[in-house]
């Protein structure tokens, strides 16, 4: 099956997030470019990224390592964030960039890789916003 990275949001999870920290979000988790490089060395062949903003008694980034039954072991990396904590800082791109920088690096903390890939530039990410409208 080879080295995949992949994200899920949970439907309806984006409910009472400002649009522009989820756009900003699903933009760098579509470009992932240079990651597949960074992943390559882990031990376990899957990355799963999971977007949460609701259902979650607490906020934050957890990465662990999970076994299901019958499936090789993958790594779960999760970012849940309250919809009220992003409301009222005035960057949410920078925000959803920093959020991504927070969880990328620990996952590379826990499974022992290099710092990982350079996130796409705000002004990047801006202009992807702003084209949308």
């Amino acid at each position: 099956m080879g080295k995949r990275i992949a994200y899920t949001e949970f439907p309806g999870t984006e409910v009472g997030v400002p649009k522009e920290y989820h756009l900003a979000l699903q933009y760098v988790l579509k470009q992932r470019g240079g990651w597949q490089a960074w992943w390559a060395p882990a031990e376990v062949d899957h990355l799963e990224i999971e977007l949460n903003f609701r259902h979650r008694k607490r906020a934050g980034v957890v990465v662990r390592r999970i076994e299901p039954k019958g499936l090789p072991p993958h790594i779960l990396a999760s970012l849940t964030r309250f919809p009220d904590t992003v409301w009222p800082v005035d960057d949410r791109i920078e925000l959803a960039r920093s959020d991504l920088a927070v969880l990328l690096q620990r996952v590379a903390e826990r499974m022992g890789l290099d710092a990982p890939p350079e996130l796409p530039p705000r002004g990047e990410i801006a202009a992807y916003i702003r084209a949308l409208r």
